[in-house]
């Protein structure tokens, strides 16, 4: 009998631990898949945080650098004249920003101060242009050269010209870039603080045609005449005399040989008696004399 009542103690004593130790078992897989369960809610909220702050500061870059769509037309030049391709053509970024910058002209060089860079309305479309660019005369000039700026919503077409010309004949010019704003805006939108160097930039509505048309009757019926027959190298220098009203003068001046650019135009610079650049004309395949000063500026 005593047999019988220790072994029901050590069955209920070992039926107590098993159940004691089986307690402590699920206690403890509920307790790591808890912390299983805390540490997965852990690491998303941490990846939910760094996925954000990404988000934050990829947005962050996007509203620095700005949207193509938002640009305005001084903008777009700022971000253009920041591109190396171009700076042969027109006053760089580096130095409208610094205020000076060196012009290359035929008689020679010279470096120039600027504070504003002007860009005047052509008070004509040019011929085979998007529908969308507007084109300008950058002024002071950097060359004895017109640099052409053409802004379009997603381009913007530079160009150093002696002649006038179509879209496709200044896209396609060793002297021309066409840039596009989403590459610009990419390369320069963040580092160029290309929207301060805007500031910088003024644009103004193209001079009145009045001029050109309140010229005398001899002057009209001397251009008329210029453009009679084909213009060349012996006969351009009556063009321009034609232009003038009067022989040019030998004597002050010097009047370098007349050169043919791609386009059929000619051109030849006019030098002091000491070299110094004067100025320049150009006279177009069809008789059409343009004069520029020293600084490649055209003069009414």
């Amino acid at each position: 009998m005593k047999r019988h009542f220790l072994a029901i103690g050590a069955i209920t004593i070992t039926t107590l631990l098993a159940g004691c130790d089986f307690g402590d078992l699920v206690g403890q897989h509920q307790s790591g898949k808890k912390s299983e369960n805390s540490n997965t809610q852990t690491e998303q909220a941490s990846n939910n945080k760094n996925s954000n702050s990404n988000n934050g500061h990829s947005s962050n870059n996007n509203e620095s650098r700005g949207r193509v769509e938002d640009l305005t037309q001084s903008q777009k030049v700022a971000l253009a004249i920041n591109d190396p391709s171009v700076s042969q053509y027109v006053v760089n970024a580096s130095e409208l920003r610094n205020h000076s910058f060196y012009a290359n002209y035929n008689g020679g060089g010279q470096r120039k101060s600027i504070h504003t860079y002007k860009l005047e309305a052509l008070p004509k479309k040019v011929e085979g242009a998007p529908n969308d660019m507007t084109f300008y005369t950058a002024k002071p000039s950097k060359g004895s050269f017109v640099t052409l700026i053409g802004i379009g919503n997603e381009k913007v077409l530079i160009a150093g010209t002696q002649s006038s010309g179509t879209y496709q004949q200044y896209a396609h010019s060793e002297a021309a870039r066409e840039l596009d704003l989403h590459e610009l805006l990419d390369k320069y939108g963040e580092s160029s603080n290309y929207k301060n160097l805007a500031n910088q930039i003024a644009f103004t509505q193209s001079q009145s045609s009045n001029s050109s048309e309140s010229t005398s009757d001899e002057g009209t019926s001397n251009n008329n005449a210029s453009n009679d027959d084909k213009v060349t190298r012996d006969n351009v220098i009556d063009k321009v005399e034609a232009y003038e009203g009067h022989q040019l003068d030998t004597d002050t001046y010097t009047f370098k040989e007349p050169e043919q650019n791609e386009d059929g135009d000619w051109g030849f610079s006019i030098l002091d008696k000491e070299g110094n650049l004067e100025g320049s004309y150009i006279v177009t395949s069809d008789g059409e004399v343009t004069k520029y000063d020293e600084n490649g500026e055209e003069i009414e």
